[in-house]
């Protein structure tokens, strides 16, 4: 058996055996590539058109056969080639860094180290300067793993700061959202959070200039700072701003700890299975959607109406910002419970959407997933609040909302078998999600019962 081969595509990809870096031609890369990362057997006329699609049918077919060939010369073991399907060999001797970095992620628990790895793996983004400009199939793909596998990094470095803010780090904490928000600087939420360690931290200076970055980023997006955000300047420009000793500060708490209003009690719970459900805008008219007052409609909105009816049944929001609402319904007494509260939440909010004079520039998609989840607890004045939600049913939930057509409500195959009984839906396919991977459903309505 030949040495490990190595595929590092997470960022300039490199292909090495034996310490040796090994060159190939271009579209021979980019087929290679594709058959590792998505680890399934294809069509050969399907890779037709995903690489050669500009040129006459049998020109590539001819395309294909040589590039097959000359992979199969270079690969052999690596792959698997009939007449009509070419796939990678999984049971070869091979590394591939986007899937380590996966696995990574679905192992429980997410562990301090777990988490480092995958910031460590994540050394730029996904085929960084790779392209085949005039296969836009091919191009469109490898944009879509970009974003995917960027948001999963991003993710891990918001737990990893959460975790090391627990532990009293607030250096590494810091660290883990400056190089965060050099991925993704539109994330208010991070910002709030970097606001919040560096005030805690002594750097009121430091936190009052990170304002200002962010309300200018936020700028540059035509985009509004939330009333959280605001509140937060505020209490640190004032210096009314008070932390708990005992308590882990997160967005969801911001401006919540003042003098007469500390926390009493916090709680980190382990897993626990919960229902999310995630609320995303459809931009319908692009071009008007760039003016903040827009986006100002769309929060008021969800403030004033929306809230009232996810609180009717027993969800909390966790996350709101700029009309994004994800919520989490855990407060009966049964997990089918919770998943039929949040479908009969979901369709009420459609209903209440659909029925809105104010929305003209935008559409409701919704969608619902049932997993575990690290939770964190706060009790303030009496009453418990969430602090935090980590793990990756976060990341499928909004995934899911997003891949949803406008005024339709999308449902988990885990979160449909605990409400297959009282709720009418039809099969949707599989989910486009890579790291999901399973059937999700359309609701079209729940029983009476």
């Amino acid at each position: 058996m030949a040495d490990e081969l190595q595929l590092l595509l997470l960022s300039r990809p490199q292909i090495i055996q034996n310490s040796t870096p090994i060159f190939i031609f271009h579209k021979a890369q980019a087929l290679f590539y594709y058959l590792a990362v998505t680890a399934r057997p294809h069509q050969r006329t399907a890779l037709l058109s995903f690489l050669w699609s500009h040129i006459p049918e049998n020109n590539r077919k001819n395309n294909l056969r040589v590039t097959l060939s000359y992979l199969r010369k270079h690969f052999g073991e690596y792959l698997s080639i009939n007449r009509h399907t070419v796939s990678f060999n999984q049971n070869a001797n091979y590394w591939l860094d986007v899937d380590v970095l996966k696995n990574a992620l679905q192992a429980s628990p997410k562990t301090i180290e777990r988490l480092q790895e995958v910031v460590k793996l994540y050394q730029g983004p996904f085929l960084e300067g790779f392209h085949v400009p005039e296969e836009k199939e091919f191009e469109t793909w490898v944009t879509n793993m970009r974003k995917k596998l960027q948001d999963l990094v991003v993710q891990a470095l918001h737990t990893l700061a959460l975790r090391y803010q627990e532990l009293g780090n607030y250096t590494e904490s810091i660290d883990c959202l400056n190089r965060l928000l050099l991925l993704q600087p539109w994330r208010e939420e991070s910002h709030q959070l970097l606001m919040m360690l560096l005030a805690t931290s002594g750097q009121r200076s430091a936190a009052l200039e990170q304002y200002e970055i962010c309300r200018q980023m936020l700028e540059e997006h035509k985009r509004l700072p939330s009333t959280e955000l605001t509140k937060l300047h505020e209490e640190i420009s004032t210096g009314k701003l008070v932390v708990a000793n005992n308590a882990t500060v997160t967005p969801q708490t911001v401006g919540c700890f003042m003098e007469n209003d500390l926390p009493q009690q916090r709680q980190i719970e382990s897993e626990q299975q919960v229902t999310l459900m995630y609320c995303h805008w459809h931009d319908i008219h692009t071009q008007l959607t760039q003016s903040p007052e827009v986006w100002h409609i769309l929060q008021q909105y969800c403030t004033q109406h929306l809230l009232g009816v996810i609180h009717q049944f027993g969800g909390q929001v966790i996350y709101q910002y700029n009309g994004g609402l994800l919520v989490a319904f855990s407060g009966t007494e049964t997990p089918e419970s919770n998943a039929q509260h949040a479908i009969q939440c979901g369709l009420q909010v459609l209903k209440a959407v659909g029925s809105a004079a104010e929305i003209k520039t935008h559409q409701l998609s919704l969608a619902i997933h049932t997993g575990l989840v690290l939770m964190e607890k706060v009790k303030i004045n009496g009453h418990q609040h969430y602090l935090n939600l980590i793990g990756q049913p976060l990341d499928i939930v909004q995934e899911l909302a997003r891949q949803a057509s406008p005024n339709a409500l999308l449902i988990s195959n885990d979160t449909y078998s605990l409400v297959k009984e009282t709720v009418a839906c039809q099969q949707f396919g599989n989910s486009e999600y890579n790291f999901f991977g399973s059937n999700i459903y359309q609701v079209q309505a729940i029983s009476s019962q």
